[in-house]
């Protein structure tokens, strides 16, 4: 499995795969936590080498989770991945405390887990992103129950709640105007991960839609697959169609070809411009708002951009994607 390591001759620590392939992980050895950042991406590694089939561990936790998981979450890839890193976390937490099997863990040692986890961590996390990791040990107890591994899950019902997530800003007309100012020297899979969220509301990770998932037939629609692996049909925004066919013609696959880490990139490119606040998520907060702000009713908002959260929205899940000629107008 993957190993971390120094070298004499670098600050940092650096990584050895399975296929003696090594490289610098950019943390710095002398950096608060830098040991437990460096644990956090072996365990990341030694996760992708389990899932190549590159090495079978046949002891503790990673005898069956990992295998567990793969299994479970196999038709939902995005919430594998997700899964994937709340384990990473967990497995260097519960190698740190000595908890090598489900009967070895106790209450305490699920509920010292936030506090390791936002204050120490490998990478000190949100008190909510803690949580979901907290909880997804929760569903592994479960299974090792399930399994007669132990006899109790210590982490069913442990009191912890979520805190109230940061208010997330919309685009107000003169940032909107900033951005894609700034945004023509930029790659051009930011102006297209802009233009498709800020007329669709859509996520970050759905501006990659498949083009195989977009129809230009009759009505224009685009199928996205959002939370929880569920699929969500929306009409397609008029102004996005020469896009598609760009991208068709040119043989691509998807919609928007988004580099890894995304998300961070968009930060840091908000960031550099003055727009600190915002995120790419505020794409999506800017379309709801102003579709409300046109007085749209809730229901027809809510299923354009696909919330499924709301019991209004599971009333009118039937309207048809040329119902919202109303919605692309506002945008």
């Amino acid at each position: 499995m993957a190993s971390i390591y120094k070298r004499g001759d670098s600050v940092f620590w650096w990584i050895r795969t399975r296929d003696n392939q090594r490289r610098s992980l950019g943390i710095r050895i002398d950096s608060k936590d830098g040991l437990r950042k460096a644990k956090i991406e072996q365990a990341k590694e030694t996760a992708k080498e389990m899932q190549r089939g590159k090495i079978n561990v046949q002891h503790g936790w990673q005898r069956w989770v990992n295998a567990w998981m793969e299994r479970r979450y196999a038709s939902s890839p995005k919430t594998l991945t997700r899964y994937r890193e709340c384990w990473s976390s967990l497995s260097v937490y519960l190698d740190e405390i000595g908890v090598g099997e489900p009967t070895a863990l106790s209450r305490e040692n699920c509920l010292n887990f936030m506090t390791w986890r936002v204050g120490r961590g490998a990478k000190p996390a949100k008190h909510n992103t803690a949580l979901l990791e907290l909880k997804f040990l929760g569903t592994i107890m479960q299974e090792a129950v399930n399994r007669g591994m132990c006899s109790a899950n210590p982490a069913y019902r442990l009191g912890v709640g979520r805190k109230q997530p940061k208010r997330k800003h919309e685009i107000k007309a003169e940032e909107e105007e900033l951005i894609r100012k700034k945004l023509k020297t930029m790659p051009s899979w930011m102006v297209d991960s802009f233009d498709v969220a800020m007329k669709q509301g859509c996520r970050i990770s759905e501006t990659a839609t498949a083009i195989e998932d977009i129809s230009l037939k009759g009505t224009p629609t685009i199928t996205f697959r959002i939370k929880g692996g569920r699929l969500h049909t929306a009409a397609l925004h008029p102004d996005l169609v020469a896009l598609v066919k760009k991208r068709k013609a040119a043989g691509e696959k998807c919609l928007v070809s988004l580099p890894q880490y995304a998300p961070r990139l968009w930060w840091q490119f908000l960031k550099r411009i003055g727009l600190p606040h915002l995120s790419f998520h505020s794409t999506r907060v800017s379309v709801v708002t102003r579709m409300a702000q046109a007085n749209l009713p809730k229901y027809k908002i809510m299923d354009y951009v696909g919330h499924a959260s709301s019991t209004v929205n599971d009333v009118y899940r039937r309207l048809q994607p040329a119902d919202f000629s109303d919605c692309q107008k506002v945008l």
